[in-house]
């Protein structure tokens, strides 16, 4: 017989004897009394005088054996609802983002405006700057406050009340500093304005990342907490700079060189979604602790 074979029979066996113990402990007979050593991987063979004496130590073994499976258990369930969560919040990044490009080129298309966007600017934020944090969302390690939420309704589909709400603020509220953006630029002309958009929108998103890692502020969390998140918002924003700025590339994607106050505007415009959000929760978190 295998060694793996002799230890599972000799746990069953063990943990048959330790129960059977705790039901007839008061019964005094004397034997050989087979309990489990403190690893549970074999046992041990001891001999003693009653089956009431070692019952007590047979029930302290199977406590721990009920704490091992216990830890065990929570573990599963953490990383079942952090795989879950970061799902959920890659969904709502990437969503919200294109929910946000959508809503300019409607609102241009209805006020008779130019074209926001080229093709090679949405080619550009579809293959780079939205893969890269939605990765990165997906590597957010869990936290202590999974095991304490409420179970979800497996019945319920992915686009509820609450998370459709948090869709439309987030797509809204990037769509208006994108649409601002289009406008500073179109004071120039209309390649600026489509350089702005798509500049702002693209930065607007990588910033946006942060807020999706989780439903608490990035203080309460940590900036470096996921490591995975950081390098993806700067290798994003290095990849923007390159398309503004290198020679070869910005004919490449198509976008006009802009000037310092137009790229001071793009920087506070594509932070200031995250920064409202942040703040907000950061206002929450205090009250919620008093």
């Amino acid at each position: 017989m295998k060694a793996g074979h002799r230890r599972i029979i000799g746990f069953i066996v063990t943990l048959f004897i330790c129960v059977t113990g705790m039901y007839f402990g008061d019964v005094k007979v004397d034997s050989v009394f087979v309990c489990p050593s403190v690893d549970i991987s074999g046992a041990c063979i001891e001999t003693v005088d009653s089956v009431a004496d070692n019952s007590k130590a047979c029930t302290s073994e199977m406590l721990g054996i009920r704490r091992t499976v216990t830890l065990r258990d929570n573990y599963v369930r953490t990383s079942g609802r952090r795989e879950y969560r970061n799902i959920m919040n890659s969904i709502q990044f990437l969503l919200s983002g294109n929910l946000a490009a959508i809503f300019v080129v409607l609102y241009c298309s209805v006020m008779a405006l130019t074209t926001p966007f080229l093709p090679v600017h949405l080619l550009f934020i579809n293959l780079l700057t939205d893969s890269l944090p939605a990765l990165a969302i997906g590597m957010e390690p869990a936290d202590k406050s999974l095991l304490q939420n409420k179970p979800r309704n497996p019945e319920e589909g992915i686009l509820n009340k609450k998370f459709s709400m948090k869709l439309l603020a987030y797509g809204i509220s990037i769509a208006v500093v994108t649409q601002t953006a289009f406008y500073i630029g179109l004071k120039v002309n209309a390649a600026s304005a489509s350089t702005m958009a798509f500049a702002t929108l693209t930065l607007a998103r990588l910033f946006h990342g942060f807020t999706c890692r989780s439903g608490y502020s990035i203080f309460k969390i940590g900036l470096k907490s996921n490591k995975w998140s950081v390098l993806a918002f700067f290798t994003g924003t290095l990849l923007l700079v390159a398309a503004l700025m290198l020679p070869g590339f910005n004919t490449l994607f198509m976008v006009e060189t802009l000037s310092g106050f137009n790229l001071l505007m793009i920087g506070i415009l594509a932070f200031l979604p995250t920064f409202v959000f942040q703040v907000v929760r950061l206002i929450k978190e205090h009250y919620n602790k008093k």
